[in-house]
């Protein structure tokens, strides 16, 4: 039969860490979980398979356990999986939110979401990507907005390019002309330590896994 396990993100992420631009998350200080979150957290853990993930979140496991098994399929609502090949599911959450039936994601469309998130960021994680904050006036004040590569020109950028390698080449060289020579290398690391899902606090994200294996 059909095994399951729910996975939970439990004490500590290596990204507090890696973040030194942008605070990770940091958008989401003073942010309250819904209120029944606890009860439905304590309902699963009572009543189904699951594991709590310490130093590291649940993307991190999802991604590395389908990686290396080849026999999985993911189902969450979060996007960020999709960096992930293999099977995925995505469940309704209300009308505006519908059901994603079971698709596959093959290693060079898992590959592109990647390099595009890297371009464009990921404003729910407080992660800029190719871009900065800048000071610009709306409605009469002075206000900080995100300046940069945006989600239509990440694809436009990426279109045609035919591997992870030609992906690398194109977003390092829009990285080079965002932070200059002296900065656009680390923070092109930074962001894909940041974004990358499936590593391990003694196992961080560097560009050889372009072509690791599982």
């Amino acid at each position: 039969g059909v095994k399951f396990m729910c996975i939970f993100s439990g004490k500590g992420n290596f990204r507090f860490d890696v973040a030194s631009t942008q605070k990770y998350k940091g958008n989401r200080d003073g942010f309250q979980k819904p209120e029944h979150w606890i009860t439905v957290y304590d309902y699963i853990k009572e009543n189904y398979p699951h594991a709590v993930v310490n130093d590291r979140e649940a993307d991190d496991y999802l991604a590395e356990r389908q990686r290396r098994s080849g026999n999985t399929i993911i189902c969450t609502r979060d996007k960020d999986l999709l960096v992930t090949p293999g099977w995925h599911y995505r469940w309704s959450c209300g009308e505006n939110q519908p059901e994603v039936l079971p698709h596959f994601v093959s290693e060079h469309e898992a590959w592109r979401n990647f390099f595009i998130q890297l371009l464009t960021g990921d404003t729910t994680d407080n992660i800029l990507g190719c871009g900065e904050r800048r000071p610009t006036i709306r409605a009469g004040k002075e206000v900080l907005r995100r300046s940069g590569v945006g989600k239509k020109e990440a694809k436009g950028l990426l279109e045609g390019c035919e591997n992870q390698y030609a992906m690398f080449h194109t977003v390092r060289m829009e990285y080079f002309k965002q932070f200059g020579e002296e900065d656009w290398e680390w923070k092109l690391l930074e962001n894909a330590r940041l974004l990358f899902v499936g590593q391990r606090e003694d196992d961080l994200f560097d560009w050889s896994w372009l072509n690791k294996e599982w």
